[in-house]
């Protein structure tokens, strides 16, 4: 037996002192009494006897003060808030999950109340409930009583994410305490890593609270990402989706204008359907793919995509560059000549072609040390724009030491902030005595150029949320306007829904198989859920008390208690 607001010796010290106050009171008169004799031979002993505060001769009543001393007792007991045995030494963290496959029916909400019942079963210091949705947040921490718990889970909802169980339950394995047990409770039908289950440390246990099982077939849409197109139009891209479950009739639109059935390509199997959209325009519209309503689940019943903006890139070439990057320029279907007006200029160093506008110039190897020279906007930084041109441009696929090895120099890229993008490239690597304008990569180095230049941004092929988006560390903006910044890693969409930046929007969709077919964790054993309104020993303790006053007043009332 332990205690939660005092330690042993304190407890036992304090009835001691409430054995030897209750004792001395019962031997002290407060007040005179009236008390009637037959005869005044007996008077002076009855003044005696009725003296106010005097203590007697000698201790009388020890029913009474051994009742009294009980209550007492038991009100000191209720005040230091006993444990069971073992409860210093093992923290409980029970784990909600609140991601989309808990809207099946009223799962969430038997989730919920089963947390409750399970929190209220276990030590008050020693208790954490944590709701796992898109963001991890705590629904009781440890010495909160479960009125707090119900405030919190007040009007909650599952989130139309993927499930974090198992992230959540390794960082709580990561983050326990060194010198304690630990044992987690999973409620709700969220996958467990098996792998992780199987590495558990040894004064660690998780199990998942029963529930009750799913019930009735459920329909979703489980993938949707888009491509370029596969017929070479770069200003068209062809969309893919994936529909799992019995219910396929999808329909489909585009900014709200529903798409024929002639432009939508539908392949059925046995676990769902296979849609395949080809040469949409690529102009930043959005796609949405809707079931019809009636499954159990509703929130894999639509996905949005915003598809891509791919604009083709007006180029104005010098006359000086034509004979060489012509026929390069005329074979990118993403860029067209023209005369003014141009996004991007193709000159030499030192022309004027196109005015002060993004140019790609080729200049003297004097001209400047680098083989390659980024000119990049003053906010950004010149590493970062070095690391990103690897991709960006092509350079991996630029052969630098053969290039070396020809020109007898060393090839080196840099990068420099300015007022424009610019990219300088030595004009050296035209000549015919290299390889390097004949090679694979001489057109892909251009081309991605000039897209750099006119700032083009390379559009992620597939955004579900509780997945990082490809090519994009952008910090943006979700519904509820709250900044998420992925501090340079790749943003990461925590719930489905729309998120901006610069004006620019990304819309993921959930998108998860394992929400919506539900299959169960292997590994993970099943515990039995506590049995409803589990009472707080407090409660008890408390309840016991007021009866035996009750039962005090009674007594004395009835004349068989001083």
């Amino acid at each position: 037996m332990s205690f939660q607001n005092l330690s042993a010796p304190a407890f036992l010290a304090g009835v001691a002192a409430l054995a030897a106050g209750l004792f001395l009171l019962q031997r002290l008169r407060v007040r005179y009494q009236p008390k009637r004799v037959v005869t005044t031979l007996f008077w002076r002993e009855a003044l005696e006897d009725a003296r106010a505060r005097v203590f007697v001769r000698r201790f009388r009543h020890l029913p009474a003060y051994l009742f009294i001393l009980l209550i007492a007792s038991l009100l000191w007991l209720g005040f230091a808030d006993p444990r069971g045995a073992g409860a210093q030494d093992e923290d409980h963290v029970i784990l909600v999950d609140g991601s989309a496959g808990m809207a099946h029916s009223d799962r969430f909400q038997r989730a919920v109340d089963a947390a409750r019942d399970k929190a209220a079963a276990l030590p008050r210091g020693n208790r954490t409930v944590l709701l796992c949705g898109g963001r991890v947040r705590p629904l009781l921490m440890p010495e909160e009583h479960e009125r707090v718990f119900d405030r919190r889970s007040d009007g909650l909802s599952p989130e139309a994410c993927p499930s974090t169980l198992d992230a959540t339950l390794r960082a709580v394995i990561h983050s326990r305490h060194p010198n304690r047990r630990l044992s987690v409770t999973v409620v709700g039908d969220g996958p467990v890593d098996s792998t992780s289950l199987e590495l558990l440390p040894e004064d660690v246990s998780v199990s998942r609270l029963d529930i009750g099982e799913r019930t009735g077939r459920n329909s979703g849409v489980v993938d949707l990402g888009v491509s370029p197109a596969s017929s070479g139009a770069w200003d068209r891209v062809d969309v893919i989706a994936s529909i799992s479950g019995d219910n396929t009739d999808v329909s489909v639109t585009l900014d709200g204008r529903p798409l024929g059935s002639d432009t939508v390509i539908a392949t059925r199997d046995d676990g769902g359907a296979r849609l395949t959209i080809k040469d949409l325009d690529a102009t930043g519209a959005l796609l949405e793919l809707r079931l019809p309503a009636g499954d159990p689940l509703a929130l894999d019943d639509v996905a949005r995509l915003r598809l891509p903006k791919r604009p083709k890139v007006r180029v104005q070439l010098s006359p000086s560059l034509a004979t060489v990057l012509r026929p390069v320029l005329v074979a990118d279907p993403g860029v067209v000549l023209v005369d003014s007006g141009a996004d991007v200029a193709v000159r030499r160093g030192g022309e004027d072609t196109g005015g002060a506008i993004p140019a790609l110039e080729w200049t003297t190897a004097g001209a400047q040390t680098e083989a390659i020279l980024l000119r990049h906007e003053k906010d950004q930084d010149s590493e970062r724009v070095l690391l990103e041109s690897f991709d960006r441009l092509g350079l991996e696929e630029v052969d630098t030491t053969e290039l070396a090895n020809t020109t007898e120099q060393v090839i080196s890229l840099g990068a420099t902030p300015a007022e424009r993008r610019g990219v300088s490239i030595w004009d050296t690597l035209l000549s015919d005595q290299y390889n390097f304008v004949h090679s694979r990569s001489f057109p892909l180095l251009v081309g991605s150029s000039l897209r750099w230049l006119a700032g083009v941004e390379p559009f992620p092929p597939y955004v579900a949320a509780g997945e990082p988006v490809a090519g994009d560390d952008r910090a943006r903006t979700d519904a509820q306007q709250r900044t998420l910044d992925p501090a340079g890693t790749a943003f990461v969409p925590p719930v489905a829904g729309a998120y901006t930046a610069a004006g620019e929007e990304l819309v993921a969709s959930l998108l998860d198989p394992a929400t919506t077919v539900g299959a169960p964790s292997p590994g993970l054993s099943t515990s039995a859920p506590p049995e409803a309104g589990a009472t707080d020993p407090l409660t008890w303790i408390v309840l016991v008390a007021v009866l035996l006053i009750c039962a005090e007043w009674v007594l004395y009332r009835s004349g068989r208690m001083p």
